[in-house]
């Protein structure tokens, strides 16, 4: 039970410092509304964290009902992004940018690994139902990804290479899901092969990345 506050409380502590870390919990609530159904508003457990997660936030929120909510308008109204004031064209290049952080040899183990997802999305009827528990992280890493790239192309419609290094991790793990089906693909033939070729494509993506 300890570490369920702890999360809350380093949680709280993240998007304190930059309010769109918030954007975690997104996926977060997403996940455990798909595995648990309506079921997860009978479970104690979740409102603990739900509460001590409003506890932890009331200095926060007093920060920003004593500025007059000016943060806000800095995100949403005007200021360095925004919908309203600033008439910021949609960040589209918001994807070429994610990307160009990942540099060559990631940006292809990263796309392999966003085709290991396709059947995740054809069967997500299975998911949904939780007859097999097989898409639960692909799903989860999904999750992870879209809120993010929704917040800084829709509403923020601005971001540097800073600011999207949350959106890293779940692209790190799908292009090392990438790397794990060409090794898996290569294994069949010659498992020596099969590492040589991963240990060159770990060696190239470190390379590019020094």
């Amino acid at each position: 039970m300890c570490g369920l506050y702890l999360c809350a409380l380093f949680g709280v502590l993240a998007f304190s410092t930059r309010f769109p870390l918030v954007l975690i919990l997104i996926p977060c609530f997403l996940y455990l509304f798909f595995i648990k159904k309506f079921s997860i508003l009978k479970d104690r457990t979740f409102w603990k964290f739900v509460l001590s997660l409003f506890i932890f936030s009331i200095p926060f929120i007093i920060y920003v009902i004593s500025t007059k909510f000016y943060f806000i308008k800095i995100y949403f109204i005007g200021g360095v992004g925004g919908l309203i004031e600033s008439g910021k064209n949609f960040g589209f290049y918001i994807f070429g940018l994610s990307l160009s952080i990942l540099k060559s040899w990631w940006i292809v183990a990263f796309i392999l690994g966003l085709l290991t997802l396709v059947s995740c999305i054809i069967g997500f009827d299975i998911f949904w139902k939780q007859k097999d528990k097989r898409f639960n992280a692909d799903v989860f890493i999904l999750l992870w990804i879209i809120p993010q790239y929704l917040f800084y192309i829709f509403v923020f419609r601005d971001a540097n290479d800073r600011w999207l290094l949350m959106l890293t991790v779940p692209m790190l793990i799908l292009a090392a899901k990438g790397l794990m089906s060409v090794y898996n693909f290569l294994r069949r033939h010659s498992k020596a092969i099969a590492i040589l070729i991963i240990a060159i494509l770990l060696f190239g993506g470190a390379y590019q990345n020094i």
